[in-house]
């Protein structure tokens, strides 16, 4: 017997309580207990969203996401004591080789501080400790640009959450895309879509040391599989060649005639070759129903 059912039989003991006052009181305390558990403080006056840029592949073939939060205030009175946060943990740990932010959060508006230290693993505030006033009607922007290397999902899921105190200490939480703040729509998370799953082979790259698109850098191969890279110059002749490419050339012959006191092949126009394998059994993956695919490209330094 649970704790209500325990409680109704003594008043029915009493006498106190018909079928239909019973089964009016189940539906209270069952109530209850779901305010209880659920995310959100009934009449909760925060609104946080999240939106997400498309990621965006760039030329040295990372993907640059650009996320802002804001929390608004919608109720009737001035809240304090604001926390916004994203926890990055399950977006990024182990679904991706490396990543970072392309700058510190950036404050678009509002009365707070935006948390330099925020990395969305160790540290996942986006504002800075503190009372963190939230006036009624105001909002709360912050923005910033996380720059991912070799997600390794194709689709990927985040949200963001916040918390403030109402002036009689009440804590209200919310989720970004929350049930409560939406009409009725279900709770989701934003959805990036990486589209690692797409081959890709760029047409150009500049090898000149800047870090910046210094290596070429063919997407996406898949750790079971070996893939072979030739480069030939415009005459032909083999210039690079390697049986199990790891996207790190820059530039630097291994085949034929190197130039005189030059390090890195001409600027200029070359096609390249790729061939791809499973690494256990060798046969052959095909690209688009091609064993071999060429493409030109050009390097600029």
């Amino acid at each position: 017997m649970n704790l209500y059912q325990s409680f109704l039989a003594k008043l029915q003991l009493l006498g106190l309580f018909s079928l239909r006052a019973q089964l009016c009181c189940v539906g209270i305390i069952m109530c209850v207990a779901f305010s209880a558990i659920g995310q959100n403080t009934p009449n909760n006056p925060l609104k946080l969203s999240l939106s997400t840029t498309t990621p965006e592949r760039t030329s040295d073939s990372t993907f640059r996401v650009k996320m802002s939060v804001v929390l608004k205030n919608t109720g009737n009175s001035d809240l304090s004591n604001v926390i916004m946060a994203h926890n990055l943990t399950s977006l990024l740990y182990q679904n991706a080789k490396s990543w970072e932010f392309q700058d510190k959060p950036i404050l678009l508006y509002g009365r707070v501080v935006a948390n330099s230290f925020f990395n969305g693993l160790t540290d996942t505030l986006l504002i800075t400790n503190g009372q963190n006033p939230l006036t009624q009607g105001d909002s709360i922007g912050i923005e910033y640009t996380l720059i991912v290397n070799t997600p390794l999902k194709d689709t990927l899921y985040t949200q963001a959450n916040a918390s403030a105190q109402s002036p009689n200490a009440t804590t209200f939480k919310v989720l970004s895309n929350d049930v409560t703040n939406t009409n009725g729509v279900t709770p989701k998370a934003n959805v990036l879509v990486f589209g690692i799953g797409d081959f890709f082979m760029p047409d150009g790259f500049s090898p000149n040391g800047d870090g910046i698109n210094d290596k070429l850098v063919v997407r996406s191969i898949n750790p079971s599989e070996r893939m072979e890279l030739k480069v030939y110059n415009r005459w032909g002749s083999l210039v690079y060649a390697s049986e199990d490419y790891r996207n790190d050339w820059d530039g630097t012959p291994n085949q034929g005639v190197t130039l005189i006191g030059g390090n890195g092949v001409a600027d200029g126009s070359y096609f390249y070759s790729v061939a791809r394998f499973d690494r256990t059994t060798n046969s052959v993956i095909t690209t688009n129903g091609k064993a071999i695919v060429v493409k030109f490209i050009t390097i600029i330094r």
